[in-house]
C-alpha cells in the first residue's frame, strides 16, 4: 500500500504519538518500580516484628539450657548413686547366699542334735 505525502504525515504523526505515549508509560513504570525497590517499609516492619519476637525466645532458650544443665548434673549424681546401690546389691546377694548356705548346714546340725536328744531320753 502506498500513501500520499499527507497520508504519510498522518501515519508518522500517529506513530510518533504512540511512541511518546509508550515512552511516557515506560518512564512512569520505571519511576514507580525504582521507588518500590528503594522502599524499605516492608523490611523495616519485618525487622521490628523480629526484634519484638526474638528477646522472649532468647530468654526461653536460656532457661531451657539451664534446665538441661541442671538435669545433666542431677543425672550424674543419680548414676553414681545407682552404681553404689548396684555394688551394695551385689554384696547383699552374696551375703544372702552365704547365710542360706550356713543356715542350711545349721538346719542339718539341728536335726542331728534332735535325734541325739531323742536317743538320750
Amino acid at each position: 500500500v502506498t500513501f500520499g505525502p499527507k497520508q504519510c504525515e498522518k501515519e508518522r504523526k500517529k506513530l510518533e504519538d504512540a511512541w511518546r505515549h509508550a515512552y511516557m508509560t515506560i518512564e512512569e513504570l520505571v519511576e514507580t518500580n525504582e521507588a518500590t525497590c528503594k522502599d524499605d517499609t516492608c523490611e523495616a516492619t519485618v525487622q521490628a516484628e523480629l526484634d519484638t519476637a526474638l528477646p522472649p525466645l532468647h530468654t526461653e532458650r536460656s532457661e531451657r539450657i539451664d534446665k538441661v544443665r541442671l538435669a545433666q548434673h542431677d543425672l550424674v549424681g543419680v548414676r553414681s548413686e545407682m552404681t553404689s546401690l548396684e555394688n551394695s546389691l551385689t554384696k547383699l546377694e552374696k551375703a544372702t547366699k552365704t547365710t542360706q548356705e550356713e543356715c542350711g548346714a545349721a538346719e542339718e546340725g539341728s536335726e542331728y542334735l534332735e535325734k541325739v536328744r531323742d536317743l538320750l531320753q
